[in-house]
């Protein structure tokens, strides 16, 4: 089924360069004004980057966005 497929993906939503939500995100592995590595393979790189809100299974990282990797 493409729906349970599609629970094991996150979803990421840029709102601009200075937000970015991403549903489904797991785990914060490292965490500093100039970058974010997420468990689910995503790194953002910017400039004053924090958390601006965070739930189980979302966050919403704001700051200057300058670059996003997918691993």
């Amino acid at each position: 089924d493409s729906e349970e497929l599609l629970k094991n993906y996150s979803r990421v939503t840029i709102i601009g360069a200075e937000d970015i939500w991403i549903e489904n995100y797991k785990a914060i592995l490292e965490y500093s004004e100039e970058m974010i590595r997420l468990s689910n393979d995503i790194c953002i790189y910017g400039q004053n980057l924090s958390v601006e809100e965070i739930t189980s299974d979302d966050i919403l990282i704001i700051g200057k966005i300058k670059n996003i990797e997918f691993e």
